[in-house]
């Protein structure tokens, strides 16, 4: 019994404890609760603020708040530093390797022998003009963004124009007379080849999936196919040459239209961006076209001594040697009669005009001298 009644006591004593616990917890609880109504009902900001940071330094919080600042401060020093650092990267990177890449002079000519060969002159100037371009420079119409040719403008369509200018000139000596049949084959291959897109570098064409030959690669194909014309002995005829002249005489009147077409349609803009693609494609295209002249010149001599053309065909070569070299610092395409900037595919134009009247009066001496 005695047992009993003990055990029954510690119970007792031990519910009326939990108890004691159970209402001491209950109030705590509900001290807390009003503290927190009592904040969140708060309407001074300020005090609301000064009581939460007050709890922060109860809790020993603020060592962990400066911790936290500092981290952050270095954290946002070194994004900077980051930042900074590649935008001073990507200005070397295409600022200085875009000036070193840039080439667009027009000394570096085709060296003509002095002794003449049965071999076409024109051929090798063709060639040479495509090793210029893509061997001996970088041909940047096709760089992706990965280079620093990438932001380039001018070299891009001074190229193309040099390019244009060469197939242009294959399609001449296609259409000459008296080709043996692995001459027409090479001739022909050669132009189908440099009819490629210059803008492809390993991707295909725009709409297509998959890798593609680079435009550098098929050029390299087209200066191969036009040595192997020059293998054998090459033959002229007065009919070769005016096929040249009437050729020659329409890619100027192409160019001098596009300039006029831009000048007509932008020239009271006050700034046109695309003036100077339009300028440095027709400067390429001059320069090539000079060279092309100029071995033209040299397999047509006899020609032009025969014919009494020497004085126009030296005007001819004059004016698209002025055009090739003529580069203004700004391309500008200013209003005509316009006192605050000059219009330079006027001035371009110009030179074309005059190349473009010389053919004609070649043509037409070597055309009355034989009627």
């Amino acid at each position: 019994m005695m047992d009993k009644a003990r055990l029954s006591a510690l119970a007792e004593k031990s519910l009326k404890k939990a108890k004691a616990l159970s209402q001491n917890i209950w109030r705590q609880t509900q001290n807390i609760s009003k503290q927190i109504w009592t904040y969140l009902r708060h309407e001074n900001y300020r005090e609301r603020f000064q009581i939460l940071w007050i709890n922060i330094k109860t809790f020993k919080l603020k060592k962990v708040w400066r911790g936290v600042k500092k981290i952050s401060k270095k954290i946002s020093s070194s994004r900077k530093v980051f930042l900074r650092s590649v935008c001073g990267f990507l200005l070397v990177y295409y600022g200085l390797g875009s000036l070193f890449v840039e080439n667009m002079n027009v000394t570096h000519t085709y060296p003509l022998p002095k002794v003449s060969r049965n071999k076409s002159e024109v051929i090798g100037t063709l060639a040479f003009l495509i090793n210029r371009e893509i061997d001996k420079k970088m041909w940047t119409p096709n760089l992706p963004a990965a280079f620093p040719a990438y932001v380039l403008d001018n070299m891009p369509n001074f190229q193309i124009g040099i390019i244009t200018a060469v197939r242009d000139g294959a399609g001449t000596m296609r259409n000459f007379v008296n080709k043996t049949p692995e001459q027409q084959k090479h001739i022909k291959k050669a132009e189908e080849l440099l009819r490629y897109s210059p803008y492809i570098w390993l991707t295909a064409k725009k709409g297509k999936v998959g890798l593609a030959p680079s435009a550098n690669a098929q050029y390299r194909k087209a200066r191969i196919e036009l040595l192997k014309y020059n293998d054998e002995d090459f033959i002229l005829y007065q009919a070769d040459f005016e096929t040249y002249l009437t050729r020659l005489s329409g890619a100027l009147r192409r160019l001098i239209q596009k300039n006029d077409s831009r000048i007509i349609e932008h020239s009271s803009s006050l700034l046109d961006t695309k003036a100077d693609d339009v300028f440095y494609m027709t400067r390429g295209y001059a320069f090539a076209s000079w060279q092309i002249a100029l071995a033209m010149g040299f397999d047509f001599k006899k020609l032009i001594v025969q014919y009494d053309v020497y004085n126009e065909w030296t005007y001819l070569l004059s004016s698209l040697q002025k055009a090739a070299e003529f580069k203004p610092l700004y391309v500008r395409n200013g209003k005509l009669g316009g006192i605050f900037g000059a219009n330079h595919l006027l001035v371009q134009n110009y030179y074309l005009e005059r190349a473009l009247v010389a053919a004609t009066q070649i043509k037409d001496k070597i055309g009355k001298s034989c009627s």
